[in-house]
């Protein structure tokens, strides 16, 4: 039976993470202030700490942390979990999948999104099914300093590599603002974005937000993420999260609310040129799974790298008739997790 970790339980979990990701100390996934965050910290939208472990005389052979969401589309309304931090002992088998079938029971779906080749075999077996995909995309910002401060060893690559990203930084640029339209930085978010965060597109299983949640998110312990309201002259159009991580700089989420193709394209521009205009952002990178902000991405010269699939568990059917999800960063920890030997995409 799998049961909740403890605040005391922090190194051990530590340990055990290490092991199973077969990771050096030190791993900026399992630094204690990001743990305590990710599995204790109150969110407004689930009750308790999030951290599970299935143990053995005492022992942890096997965890995961539960990142909740809860989709509207329409007048339905689907509750789902991410797991994160999701490994077993390789001496115990099946613990793992023993945790994920668990955690069905307390939403009516399970998602995953990408993972390791193990991973994304092991799901289908368990009975996730591939429900869409997260397409990634980046823009290369600043070449010279991206390729002076890559620690990957890309040997005789290295310059070819360099070529192409001064071609893609040259090249790419930002669509045209529309007039009027504006980013504010703000501290917190209040309920000046309540009419966003209450705006559903017709054909999107759109994410449910609160402004307290929004700002869980802005208190992440080890990246800067900055807040802002995307404004047309006064009005709350929208909102953005932007996430530093090393010289990469991460569009977390950026919502509208609206479903207008200029309007999208304005918004990422937006977002595009304030995540630029930080001298350590030698690439931007955007997740999305809806086409709206895939177009508009490609319209400010983002450049798409690859497919991430959406695998989901929904023994109970309640996905059936709902339109596809807006899966995000937020829906799990791609805003703030990031390999120090790999910081880029491009």
């Amino acid at each position: 039976m799998i049961e909740l970790t403890a605040p005391e339980e922090l190194a051990a979990i530590q340990d055990f993470l290490l092991q199973a990701y077969q990771v050096k100390p030190g791993a900026a996934f399992v630094e204690a202030a990001l743990l305590h965050w990710k599995y204790f910290e109150p969110r407004p939208d689930w009750d308790g700490p999030r951290s599970y472990a299935l143990r053995q005389h005492g022992t942890i052979v096997a965890h995961g942390c539960v990142v909740p969401s809860q989709f509207r589309g329409g007048s339905r309304e689907v509750r789902g979990i991410r797991v994160i931090d999701w490994a077993g002992d390789r001496r115990f088998p099946g613990g793992g999948v023993l945790m994920m079938r668990e955690f069905n029971q307390w939403g009516d779906i399970v998602m995953a999104v990408g993972g390791s080749p193990d991973t994304l075999r092991v799901l289908p077996k368990v009975g996730f099914e591939h429900r869409g995909n997260s397409a990634v995309y980046a823009r290369v910002v600043r070449p010279w300093r991206q390729f002076r401060t890559d620690p990957f060893p890309r040997g005789w690559k290295a310059p070819l590599r360099l070529a192409r990203n001064v071609m893609w930084a040259t090249s790419s640029r930002s669509a045209t603002v529309a007039g009027g339209w504006s980013l504010q930085r703000v501290e917190r978010f209040d309920h000046s974005v309540t009419p966003v965060l209450e705006y559903v597109p017709p054909e999107t299983g759109q994410p449910v937000r609160s402004p307290d949640l929004l700002n869980y998110m802005l208190r992440c312990p080890t990246v800067a993420m900055r807040g802002f309201l995307i404004l047309e002259k006064a009005a709350v159009r929208g909102y953005c999260l932007i996430c530093q991580v090393g010289g990469q700089a991460r569009l977390a989420e950026l919502r509208l609310a609206c479903n207008d193709a200029e309007a999208w394209r304005t918004g990422y521009s937006l977002a595009a040129r304030a995540a630029a205009a930080d001298p350590a952002t030698c690439e931007i990178l955007a997740v999305t799974a809806i086409e709206a902000a895939a177009r508009a991405l490609e319209a400010n010269g983002f450049r798409f790298r690859r497919n991430d699939p959406i695998l989901i568990r929904d023994p109970r059917g309640r996905l059936e008739g709902m339109p596809p999800l807006n899966i995000n960063m937020l829906e799990g920890d791609e805003a703030y997790v990031f390999n120090a030997d790999y910081p880029y995409e491009t």
